[in-house]
């Protein structure tokens, strides 16, 4: 992955964090209901809290789309939510299903982050750009089976 591929990643996550970060912080019942915690406890005040961290990574990635910061704060903020979605599963009250649902959405959000946050050669590394093989520019065709 180049640097302008990471770069436009970032972007998309930290698009993706605008939507995510304003609905935890707007609807913070709403959103504890759909993971499975109780919206009535202490849920939703963590998850407005998450909210506006969530807006305030994707505020640095906007402000320097050249610099990771932005970007390695999201992937902390995945390390936190996936220690709080963890929290909640304890709960006699939670929906552990949907909070597995919640967990690997975020697993995968942090994927994404990661390989943004990544230095381009890094990252190229984990998710290889499939090179011709013939040496003539072109990949190999697969062969037809009658």
């Amino acid at each position: 992955m180049n640097k302008q591929t990471s770069k436009k990643l970032g972007i998309g996550m930290g698009v993706f964090g605008i939507a995510l970060g304003a609905a935890e912080a707007l609807f913070p019942k709403t959103v504890a209901r759909m993971i499975g915690v109780d919206p009535d406890g202490v849920a939703p005040i963590v998850l407005r809290a998450m909210g506006i961290r969530e807006l305030a990574a994707t505020a640095l990635i906007f402000a320097k789309p050249d610099s990771t910061l932005g970007r390695w704060a999201r992937v902390a903020g995945d390390a936190v939510d996936l220690g709080l979605l963890a929290t909640a599963a304890f709960s006699k009250d939670a929906g552990r299903l949907r909070l597995a649902g919640a967990a690997a959405a975020v697993l995968g959000a942090t994927a994404l982050d990661l390989l943004a946050s990544m230095p381009a050669e890094d990252a190229a590394e984990l998710a290889p750009v499939p090179q011709p093989a013939n040496g003539k520019g072109k990949l190999p065709q697969p062969v037809a089976h009658a």
